[in-house]
């Protein structure tokens, strides 16, 4: 099988890539678990190279590609893919700040890839990261997989368009699509990316990263968001292996459309910074200092976005939610050994 992953350089890329090589197989197109004989990793600039377990028959081959060139697909589909995980993307202030990027990368360049795996015929397995900011407006308590979408931000317009084309291409064949509905993931602004200690971090999932990640490095952390705000929130580890999970379910698990949500843990700000103390103060470790000072950009933009994030179809396929705060700030731990260190 040859797999294909673009913004395979970023958070979720790099995670998904490691885990692929861990596991070195997919359910292919036949509907049979076979193995994956090439990985191709796409980004604007081409991803550090992975390391690969001995006797491993997965050949590697990094690309720098940027998904809004539009001759991007062709350079990416050299050769027939089986699987495709198009990850690449520009965030919800990204794409409110500059309209053009957005619609290029995150409408523009999906329509394109879209288009260029339809002409070629062979209907690869193709898993969409959406988003919980398809969502939007008066919402119910519980945000299940048939609420209708109904975003307030251009990040979540897009995406909306994105499953919407996805189920299109789906129906016709051209593509055996699914989608995947992300909440908050952490945590994305830790380690080596972290921005300047107390510094308000300029994308809202990295700012409550940065309530775990950042602190659990001793930072200090100005968060731009009040500490009752509720999210809906999953470990990276939950995305990823719920990725490989919608991948591999037959195409009948959808019904009549391709798209489900992640079930995720709802949680306040406040509980989240609880967590990293209780977790540092176990380890006889400094957590960095937490203060909160909402600015009305990012306070809005949660503020819209569903606080209770479940889904049916999920739940049958056996995806999960992390189970508690505590949960999530261990899966960061495991990801980044060098926090509290």
């Amino acid at each position: 099988m040859r797999v294909l992953i673009t913004g395979a350089g970023g958070f979720l890329g790099t995670r998904l890539a490691r885990a692929l090589v861990a596991r070195g197989s997919l359910v292919g197109p036949s509907g049979r678990t076979a193995p994956i004989t090439e990985l191709v990793l796409a980004d604007r600039r081409a991803p550090e190279a992975l390391a690969l377990p001995a006797g491993s028959g997965i050949r590697l081959r990094s690309m720098e590609t940027d998904v809004a060139d539009p001759a991007a697909p062709a350079a990416l589909l050299d050769d027939d893919v089986d699987s495709v995980f198009p990850l690449a993307a520009t965030l919800t202030v990204e794409s409110e700040t500059d309209f053009a990027r957005g619609l290029a990368v995150n409408l523009h360049g999906l329509l394109a890839l879209l288009e260029a795996l339809r002409l070629r015929g062979k209907a690869p397995r193709l898993v969409f990261t959406s988003s919980l900011a398809a969502f939007g407006g008066p919402l119910p308590e519980v945000v299940g997989d048939g609420v209708p979408l109904t975003p307030q931000t251009s990040y979540g317009t897009q995406k909306a368009i994105g499953e919407l084309l996805i189920d299109d291409y789906a129906r016709h064949g051209f593509v055996d699509g699914r989608c995947l509905r992300l909440p908050i993931v952490m945590t994305r602004h830790a380690g080596a990316q972290a921005p300047p200690p107390g510094s308000v971090v300029p994308t809202v999932s990295g700012a409550i990263a940065a309530i775990v990640g950042d602190r659990l490095l001793g930072r200090d952390v100005v968060c731009p968001l009040a500490p009752d705000t509720r999210i809906a929130a999953a470990s990276a580890e939950r995305v990823v292996d719920a990725l490989i999970a919608v991948h591999d379910l037959p195409a009948e698990a959808f019904g009549h459309t391709r798209a489900m949500n992640l079930p995720s843990l709802s949680l306040t700000l406040a509980e989240l910074a609880d967590a990293s103390e209780r977790v540092a103060e176990g380890a006889g470790a400094r957590v960095g200092a937490m203060r909160w000072q909402p600015e009305p950009r990012f306070q809005l933009a949660v503020d819209q976005w569903p606080k209770r994030f479940e889904s049916a179809r999920a739940s049958r396929a056996g995806i999960r939610a992390d189970a508690s705060a505590d949960e999530i700030v261990a899966a960061y731990l495991r990801d980044n050994p060098r926090a509290l260190a």
